[in-house]
């Protein structure tokens, strides 16, 4: 019923307004005449009475065949339950409101009624306003909690879906909920944190002090936006074990005032591992473009020490000058050497890749091998007979052993056993049919020295790192092994423990087998400098120097430039014929490709040399490269110049691919 003032100024009583389908109710009460009279009372206002019930058995009988909207329960009905422990019993499979009905109202009663979450109490004699409006308030108190129930059953769903943790916690700090990532990263259920501090179920930590920073999970006092929680966190699992961790706290609003909040979290250890990849990859290019720098300007003033004393040696001077002067070569060589490890490592050595016989390449070094390893070191080669191909540079295959064998040798404490190992190897691939498989050749070097601990194995690839003494290494030498094997496409692992060696193992991809290439024949520079003019360019004037009389010392013709202009400006006045060119990549002005391009328009058969103190030059501007350049890396000898020279005349030399590293 609702209240009116009627135009006399008397408040009035009428009917509540009943919706378009009237509200199915069950009466259980085992007094006839009330039943009845309720049953009057509620179709008068426009409830429909489904049916009465005067017991516990038939209440339990009906509620599911007229799945009544509410029930009024009478406190004392026959049967063997009473009206509380029959709607606790119906309570059990459905949801439907009850009103109780009692004539008793003490504490006890109430209490018990409370229990069973009883929508309304009306104490008898009945009277119809009461009635009438304690069936409104259920029914709608009801709806309400349905639709809440049922919000908060479609948010859990939606939060349980997110990939990220996430706790709902109130303005206390008690959590409310958490999803199944936060339940999988805590250690905690749902159930279990209900109503616990969250500073319990996610204790977090600052990872540089160890300090508790639990108040970074406590809601705002005033509404903000949603705030990142600060890096170098951690937080501790239920069972102690504890995890980077990384999340925001957004606070939860209700009418301008905060009620709660919500905390994102999610294990950074992923993050964290990509963060020191990426730094590591830029202390990697940083410190190769240092190498790259250094070995170019190191390799001219090589080339110039090694020429020179080349020429001295050469000329024949007394014992003593001989020794001074092979000891500065035995230097620059060794310092020819670093170089070329740092321009490896660096990435700025061409690669000449062809296909290859492993097994051969292993075979091929086998006297070297057993040099390094010494008179100590025992051999054993398992080589696979039936070994496929794979596209590689020899020589930088060569160079992988090498470094791995010395690396052997030096573990081992130049005593002990070394294996060589090649095998095929078929992976299947996760991403394609079961019979399709990724082709692999491995390679593998065990030694038997002393092996090493995790934390040395996870930073043995690092340029410069290294458990030798000083003087004992220079650290490079395992990086470039994991370069050069990345460069052409393949993995390398490594499996060590302290006292029980270490097993180098790498992958390469295998080929379908294809013929080997031979290599050439090294050229001879008899009959081929007479009458043959060299355009020589090089900035730098000691080693322009040296290259003029190598080639002076051979029989060519030498024609000079100190940069590019002044190249093109003699070859376009020179009335004669230049046969070769042989020039720097970098100069100031016009490079070595352009000078090649501008020479080669009104010269189409002159051949072109390039040298350089790292091939990258080269490698970036192979696409602009005149057909049949050639290339020649600094610091070279005298021989390797006029080998070249001589076998581009007499066009025996094969063109030659270079890539980048």
């Amino acid at each position: 019923m609702s209240a009116n003032i009627s135009r006399a100024g008397e408040m009035t009583f009428s009917p509540p307004q009943i919706p378009a389908t009237p509200v199915k109710i069950l009466i259980v009460e085992d007094e006839g005449l009330v039943a009845d009279n309720l049953a009057d009372l509620l179709s008068s206002d426009g409830y429909r009475v489904v049916g009465i019930a005067e017991s516990s058995e038939g209440a339990l009988e009906l509620v599911p065949q007229l799945m009544p909207d509410l029930i009024l329960m009478d406190v004392r009905i026959k049967g063997s339950m009473d009206g509380i422990a029959t709607t606790a019993k119906l309570r059990e499979h459905f949801d439907i409101p009850v009103v109780y009905l009692t004539a008793h109202t003490d504490h006890q009663t109430v209490d018990r009624a409370k229990t069973t979450g009883a929508f309304g109490y009306l104490t008898k004699p009945v009277y119809p306003m009461n009635l009438s409006i304690t069936i409104e308030m259920a029914i709608h108190k009801h709806r309400a909690d349905r639709a809440m129930r049922n919000q908060r059953s479609w948010m859990a769903t939606v939060l349980s879906t997110m990939a990220d943790a996430m706790a709902v916690i109130d303005s206390d700090r008690k959590v409310q909920f958490l999803n199944g990532p936060a339940e999988a990263l805590t250690g905690w259920t749902n159930e279990q944190c209900r109503d616990v501090d969250i500073a319990t179920v996610l204790r977090l930590r600052d990872a540089v002090t160890d300090a508790d920073v639990d108040e970074l999970l406590t809601p705002p006092y005033k509404p903000q936006p949603p705030s990142e929680l600060p890096r170098d966190l951690v937080a501790s699992k239920r069972n102690g074990r504890t995890f980077p961790i990384e999340g925001a706290l957004a606070p939860s609003v209700d009418e301008g005032r905060v009620v709660g909040a919500v905390v994102t979290f999610r294990d950074a250890t992923s993050r964290k591992a990509r963060d020191n990849e990426i730094r590591h990859m830029d202390k990697m290019h940083a410190v190769g473009r240092l190498a790259a720098g250094i070995a170019h300007d190191f390799n001219n003033l090589l080339f110039v020490i090694l020429g020179y004393s080349d020429e001295l040696i050469s000329a024949g001077p007394d014992d003593h000058g001989l020794h001074a002067l092979r000891e500065i070569q035995k230097a620059g060589r060794s310092a020819a050497s670093l170089t070329q490890q740092l321009l490896k490592f660096s990435r700025k050595q061409s690669v000449e890749q062809q296909d290859v016989d492993l097994n051969a390449v292993i075979r091929d070094t086998e006297e070297l091998f057993r040099r390094v390893g010494g008179p100590s070191v025992t051999w054993r080669f398992k080589l696979d007979r039936d070994l496929g191909v794979m596209q590689a540079d020899p020589g930088q295959l060569k160079q992988v052993l090498m470094n791995l064998v010395s690396n052997a040798r030096d573990a081992m404490g130049g005593s002990g056993r070394i294996t060589i190992e090649t095998s095929n190897v078929d992976v299947p691939r996760l991403d394609a049919a079961e019979a399709e498989a990724e082709q692999f050749i491995a390679l593998s070097v065990t030694d038997t020295g002393a092996g090493m601990s995790a934390e040395t194995a996870e930073h043995l690839f690092e340029p410069f790192f290294t458990t030798k003494q000083p003087g004992g290494g220079t650290g490079l030498g395992l990086s470039i092994v994991h370069t050069i094997v990345t460069d052409h496409g393949g993995t390398i692992n490594v499996d060590s423990t302290p006292g029980n060696g270490a097993t180098f193992t790498m992958y390469f991809p295998r080929i379908a087998a294809a013929a080997v290439r031979p290599a050439l024949p090294a050229a001879t520079t008899s009959g081929v400098s007479d009458a043959v003019t060299v355009l020589l360019v090089e900035d730098q004037d000691n080693v322009r120097g040296l290259l003029r009389e190598y080639l002076l010392g051979a029989g060519y013709t030498v024609v000079e430039a100190s940069d590019g202009e002044e190249a093109v400006r003699i070859a376009n006045d020179y009335s004669g014929q230049i046969d070769v060119v042989v020039t720097d990549v970098m100069m100031p002005g016009l490079n070595g490709f352009e000078v090649a391009r501008n020479l080669s328009i009104g010269r189409p058969e002159i051949k072109i040399i390039f040298i350089s103190g790292y091939a990258q030059e080269l490698v970036d501007s192979v696409a602009n490269l005149p057909q049949g350049a050639r290339f020649l890396p600094k610091p070279f000898g005298k021989t390797e110049l006029l080998q070249k020279v001589s076998s581009l005349l007499l066009g025996r030399e094969k063109s030659q691919v270079f890539k980048a590293s």
